[in-house]
């Protein structure tokens, strides 16, 4: 028969068996709550890193426009695009010309319906514009497949139309019949910042151009040859024309341009910081940052670091 106290010796071993197991599981869990948290601090060490960077070269680009060469646009030529790489750190920089993009607010309908039309079937690219022109507009009268209050009411929505001018692209995803996907296939090419009807063909992508009614390809083609050539060496010719284009065509005053710089770290972590500078002097100031913040992967989710100026 078993002795008491070797029974009581034999649970207390468990007991102690069981705890150096807990405590084992414990050290365990620490060790990798540690670790997460430490690669959680290098990771936002990281991106803080990166967005110094980025604004830091988005303040250069706006530098830039700012230099006496610059005047009436003559430091780009609609569109340019920089690379710069130290210590390891890359940082590609984009300036583009607004008046190179459709303006949501004064736009053409037929270039708003032309950009939409490359991505879905025209019937929809037509009631897209339609609804964009609905809400836009400042009255309550729904245009034929447009989209007023009772629309959006019916498809569930406690707000309505706008019947004002779009703040940002970004609120193009609020207008019926827009779609994520959509949104980030037109997003570049499209603008709150220009205010003119047309666009400026010498900043205007292949995309926007294509969107310009009674412009063929091989037209197209032979115009962002020239424009290449010219924008080699500006200074050896006058800057091509687009005749073709009609009224859709606007030259630009450049004082308003999109800046985005990408930096992408060592560890191949990256970072895109967007800005829109008005370079028109207002006041003492030389500038006005129309726009201020990460981009983000869908640009229905685009924040802002920085209040928005009004108009």
């Amino acid at each position: 028969m078993t002795r008491a106290p070797d029974r009581q010796r034999g649970i207390a071993l468990i007991a102690v068996l069981w705890l150096l197991v807990l405590l084992a599981g414990l050290a365990l869990a620490i060790a990798s709550r540690t670790r997460s948290e430490t690669q959680a601090v290098a990771a936002l060490g990281g991106e803080a890193e990166a967005r110094a960077i980025a604004q830091g070269a988005v303040f250069r680009a706006i530098e830039r426009l700012m230099e006496p060469s610059a005047s009436a646009g003559a430091a780009i030529t609609g569109y340019e695009r920089r690379v710069e790489e130290k210590d390891g750190v890359r940082i590609d920089i984009e300036i583009r010309d607004e008046c190179g993009k459709v303006d949501l607010n004064t736009g053409r309908a037929r270039l708003i319906e032309g950009l939409l039309a490359q991505h879905v079937p025209s019937e929809d690219a037509f009631a897209i514009t339609q609804a964009v022109l609905d809400w836009r507009d400042p009255d309550s009268q729904r245009r034929p497949q447009g989209a007023e209050d009772n629309d959006y009411r019916a498809l569930g929505r406690r707000t309505g139309a706008r019947d004002g001018p779009f703040e940002t692209v970004a609120e193009l995803a609020q207008v019926k019949g827009m779609t994520p996907a959509l949104l980030d296939h037109v997003a570049s090419d499209l603008t709150v910042e220009c205010l003119k009807a047309g666009i400026e063909p010498l900043a205007a992508s292949p995309a926007v151009l294509a969107a310009v009614p009674g412009l063929s390809p091989p037209g197209i083609a032979v115009f962002l040859d020239r424009r290449a050539a010219w924008q080699a060496n500006p200074q050896a010719a006058q800057p091509p024309l687009l005749a073709e284009a009609g009224d859709y065509a606007e030259e630009s005053e450049a004082d308003a341009f999109g800046l985005r710089a990408t930096v992408t770290l060592p560890g191949g972590r990256s970072l895109v910081w967007e800005a829109v500078a008005w370079t028109t002097p207002v006041g003492e100031k030389p500038y006005v940052l129309r726009r201020w913040g990460r981009a983000w992967a869908n640009p229905a989710e685009t924040r802002s670091d920085a209040a928005r100026p009004q108009k």
